[in-house]
């Protein structure tokens, strides 16, 4: 049974608010390279690896000028500055810990995902001033950011099993959701097969001057399940921002499990899969993880003809981005990139373990076993 929150225990979201509405299929669906820099000179071409989303096409260059379609990845080696210009504002992406990091933009119709990940992982936001909450900045584990016209600098310090964030705002005010532990009674939930523990949203706002956030695993402690599932949904009423929104109902959603009411489990696992799909896409990670969530619900309440639906959708999305990330790790072996590998097979990993979930989840031990030990092996 997951708890709150499959991938990684905590989540800061930093929502960047610019208000842009437009399809991901249309030519402003993209963002330029506008600067380059190498061992702190400027330069007008770089070697790092662009990936764009699918098969093929990947290049180990990249040139002032090109342009990334959404769904493009780049892993950036260390020592390297690439300056974007999206329609919602300016990036400067950066390492400041000498190790690679991983840049994906997301462009979808509720607006633009940036989304950095590695130890020392920076972005540097320069935000239109606009109005609305449609520019997201977050590492891939749980941190997004939210403002209206905003200067604000992202910094993924996450290690293995220990997710945390920097932020600092230099103008303007963002809206800042911190994804905390819950205790039942005390006792520290303990992470399953799925490395997720359970959590809740917490939100702040900062405004400049207001000095540095750094992510916190404070947890916030319950007396037991009917306490935390009263005060949850409580909040969740009086919540406005869908992604504090969301998490909260998947935390509602897995109390309800935990405390073995699957039944109720599924309303919120539902609101909180379209919350996500809306938001991200049909095939991010919090979208498939809400989806998966919904699906054991179900079939734990002998729904599994909608269960089954909803696991065939999601398994073909994990196939596929499965079969495009092995292709990308192939890629980079061909360029002898040992620290792209390492970047390219976390998110594999993470694909088999939300494979090894869908499996148990459909009743399959053999399938879901093998899928745990792959993502216990990583790219072995």
């Amino acid at each position: 049974m997951k708890p709150c929150h499959l991938s990684k225990p905590l989540h800061i979201i930093l929502q960047l608010s610019v208000c842009i509405f437009f399809s991901a299929s249309s030519i402003f669906a993209q963002s330029t390279i506008i600067g380059l820099r190498f061992n702190n000179q400027t330069v007008s071409s770089v070697k790092l690896n662009v990936m764009p989303p699918g098969k093929g096409g990947n290049q180990s260059e990249a040139k002032v000028g090109d342009q990334l379609v959404s769904g493009t990845k780049l892993i950036i080696p260390p020592n390297t500055i690439v300056i974007l210009q999206s329609p919602g504002g300016k990036q400067k992406l950066t390492s400041t810990t000498g190790a690679p990091m991983e840049y994906t933009l997301e462009i979808t119709p509720k607006g633009e995902n940036h989304i950095t990940q590695g130890v020392g992982a920076q972005i540097e936001n320069t935000v239109n001033k606009t109005v609305g909450y449609n520019y997201k900045v977050n590492n891939g584990k749980g941190t997004t950011a939210a403002s209206k016209g905003t200067v604000f600098t992202f910094t993924d310090l996450s290690q293995p099993n220990n997710e945390q964030a920097k932020i600092t705002t230099e103008e303007g005010t963002i809206n800042i959701i911190d994804e905390i532990p819950v205790r039942i009674a005390g006792a520290p939930e303990k992470p399953d097969k799925h490395g997720g523990t359970l959590t809740k949203s917490v939100s702040r706002l900062q405004s400049q001057g207001q000095g540095q956030f750094t992510s916190s695993n404070q947890p916030v402690n319950y007396n037991n399940y009917d306490e935390a599932i009263s005060a949850i949904s409580s909040e969740v009423s009086g919540e406005s921002d869908p992604d504090e929104k969301a998490d909260d109902l998947t935390c509602l959603g897995d109390l309800f499990m935990d405390n073995e009411q699957p039944a109720k489990a599924i309303a919120p696992f539902r609101e909180a899969a379209k919350i996500y799909e809306e938001e991200y896409g049909d095939d991010d990670l919090s979208t498939l993880e809400a989806k998966l969530s919904l699906a054991e619900a179900l079939m734990n309440s002998d729904k599994d003809d909608d269960a089954n639906k909803i696991l065939a959708d999601v398994e073909s999305i994990l196939e596929d981005n499965l079969s495009v990330d092995l292709d990308d790790l192939d890629y980079v072996k061909e360029e002898n990139d040992q620290e792209a590998q390492e970047v390219i097979c976390e998110d594999i990993t993470e694909t088999y373990g939300l494979l090894g979930w869908l499996y148990e989840i459909k009743g399959d031990e053999k399938k879901s076993d093998e899928y745990y030990d792959k993502m216990d092996e990583g790219c072995k």
